[in-house]
């Protein structure tokens, strides 16, 4: 029977599923603070936003990166002067941002340690100050007392310091000196930002979007960012005007708003307009546009001196060039930034413009996972897993997978269900475990994976039903394999009524979602007019395709060249003929030589 040819399709790919890993340098680390990171943009944000905001590079890469702080916000220097005249405690402690700053002082990010001794005296002095008892409460918070740093924002608050009401609402929102509490920190957030505090109106909004203290209201986190109108404020509407599930996405106004924080100093504005270009999303494509963006970003922005290194990697709108894109990714790494350090290593990987090296490559890979690279991870568990440049270890392999898994990475958690199920023996009960935790976590490779054990019977009792609606699922997530999959059990009626029309579509869908075998079983239909009109040229023509570009088809096409039909065979003969592969004789049958010319077909044209 011909259906012989066509069980399960691509498995044998899937132990490659990350061949494509470093296409796209973006792991899910990268985006951790929009999909699992509202606890984390909680702790850290809070900390850029508040008046005590100094810089570190976590922050810098994680968050808007404002070129500085007094650019975007220069207009909320206000008269105030409560007559205390200047002294040593605000040379230390007064914040750029903070509005009853004096207009005399320029204020410091973050307060050194002598700050403490000099705020106290000041506040010993002229007891009755908001600005000083407020500035000996940054100075506490510095050193990370922050005991006496909440008493001090507790007494600068009630004397009137707007600043000090919100970072005391921080303090109550992060658990820092006081048991954490998001109802009273909004309460004092919403209370700051009335009496004029940026930092209070876009914690607020920050409250509302997330759902921290209250429940969820993009309504209200939307009037309270445009009450704030700083460039963190339209950067954060501008994310959520992109989120398609914000239930007010919408791609022009997104734009507009992160042009508006870019206007008010947004490096990470910046680097999503770049991307827009980029991409064309929005926008029309513009690879020089976009470059200028990345550039004006990339002196402070590890990720955005990576976008340019792809940008030359790939040669989008430059010459391309490797070295170049070493050059930015280097520039990238020195800033932190964890896919930058992933890059590197696989220009060492696979030595693109410099000398093949997997040591270094390994090197650069363990710095990025330390930086949280969860796709790195994956990078040395391939590594290991194959020997490449080290010795196979298969236990060593599994351990970077499990790390990457810990940190929620999807594609490590379908790694790891096909490393158990291609264990000596193997543990198909492991593997479905980890495969459904793959599924679960959004995976489609995973998803696929899961039906082909409910197909294959293989550590769950067999049920086409189940495997057709795992398919269904990962197919709807866009997997070209998954499709296929569903065309084998319309073809050979497993599970469901057979149906070489629905066969014949769902193979059509699957070699336009990618999945190159899938010409391979269209032309099969086409060579025996199955579903579809009799078309041995088509045939021919799809199933050259498909081994062209698949070892798996290539292979099937080998085994299996008995169950096509005649007339098929002696045209792809002729076909190899046509193609400088073979020399014999047109006969219908496959011998070493044309066994070899399909070889050679595969071997010169496979990407």
């Amino acid at each position: 029977m011909f259906h012989l040819l066509l069980f399960h399709s691509l498995r044998a790919d899937a132990s490659r599923i990350w061949s494509t890993r470093h296409a796209d340098s973006r792991d899910n680390s990268d985006d951790e603070w929009r999909s699992r990171g509202a606890r984390m943009l909680k702790r850290f944000r809070r900390w850029s936003l508040s008046q005590t905001g100094w810089n570190s590079v976590a922050l810098v890469i994680l968050l808007s990166s404002t070129a500085t702080a007094a650019d975007s916000r220069e207009t909320i220097q206000s008269d105030f002067h409560d007559g205390v005249p200047e002294t040593e405690c605000d040379r230390l402690a007064a914040h750029p941002d903070d509005k009853q700053r004096l207009a005399s002082v320029t204020g410091i990010e973050k307060p050194s340690p002598e700050s403490v001794t000099a705020c106290l005296a000041a506040v010993e002095s002229h007891p009755g100050s908001p600005r000083l008892t407020y500035q000996a409460g940054r100075a506490y918070d510095a050193v990370e007392d922050y005991e006496n740093a909440l008493a001090y924002y507790s007494k600068a608050s009630e004397l009137g310091s707007a600043s000090a009401t919100a970072r005391l609402g921080w303090m109550y929102e992060s658990g820092k000196g006081v048991a954490e509490d998001d109802v009273k920190a909004l309460k004092l957030f919403i209370e700051a930002a009335e009496a004029g505090s940026v930092d209070g109106a876009e914690s607020a909004g920050l409250s509302f979007q997330y759902g921290w203290g209250v429940e969820k209201n993009i309504d209200k986190a939307i009037h309270w960012y445009l009450q704030a109108s700083t460039a963190d404020a339209f950067l954060l509407m501008g994310d959520i005007y992109d989120d398609p599930a914000s239930g007010v996405a919408n791609r022009d106004v997104a734009l507009k708003r992160y042009r508006k924080a870019f206007e008010l100093g947004s490096l990470r504005a910046a680097v999503n307009l770049g991307n827009a270009y980029e991409q064309g999303d929005g926008v029309p494509q513009d690879y020089t546009e976009a470059m200028k963006f990345y550039v004006l970003a990339a002196a402070k922005l590890g990720d955005a001196a990576n976008e340019i290194g792809d940008l030359y990697y790939y040669g989008k709108g430059v010459a391309q060039s490797y070295p170049e894109a070493r050059r930015w990714f280097e520039q990238g790494a020195e800033a932190g930034h964890h896919g930058s350090m992933r890059n590197l290593g696989a220009l060492y990987e696979y030595g693109k413009g410099v000398e093949k090296d997997t040591l270094k490559a390994i090197e650069w890979y363990r710095k990025a996972a330390e930086n949280g690279s969860t796709g790195a991870m994956r990078d040395i568990g391939y590594l290991y897993l194959n020997g490449k440049g080290v010795p196979k270890d298969l236990t060593e392999a599994s351990r970077w997978y499990i790390m990457a898994a810990e940190k929620g990475d999807d594609s490590a958690f379908n790694q790891l269900g096909w490393l158990r199920q291609t264990s000596t023996p193997p543990d198909y009960a492991a593997a479905m475990e980890w495969y459904k935790k793959g599924a679960e976590a959004g995976n489609r490779v995973a998803m696929s994976n899961v039906g082909l054990l409910y197909a294959d019977g293989k550590g769950v009792k067999r049920n086409y039903k189940e495997a057709l609606a795992w398919y269904r699922k990962a197919a709807d997530a866009g997997d070209g394999r998954a499709m296929n999959e569903i065309g084998v059990l319309y073809h050979d009626e497993k599970g469901v009524r057979q149906n070489y029309r629905e066969a014949g579509i769902w193979y059509e869908k699957a070699a336009a979602a990618g999945n190159t075998y899938a010409n391979l079983n269209l032309a099969a239909l086409f060579s025996r007019g199955q579903g579809v009109r009799k078309d041995t040229a088509l045939a021919v023509d799809l199933a050259e395709l498909a081994v062209q570009k698949s070892s798996v088809a290539r292979d099937h096409l080998k085994a299996g060249w008995a169950n096509w039909a005649p007339e098929f065979l002696k045209a792809f003969q002729q076909r190899l003929i046509d193609r400088g592969f073979y020399q014999g004789v047109v006969d219908g049958r496959y011998g070493k030589g044309t066994l070899a010319a399909i070889d050679a077909m595969h071997t010169a044209d496979a990407d």
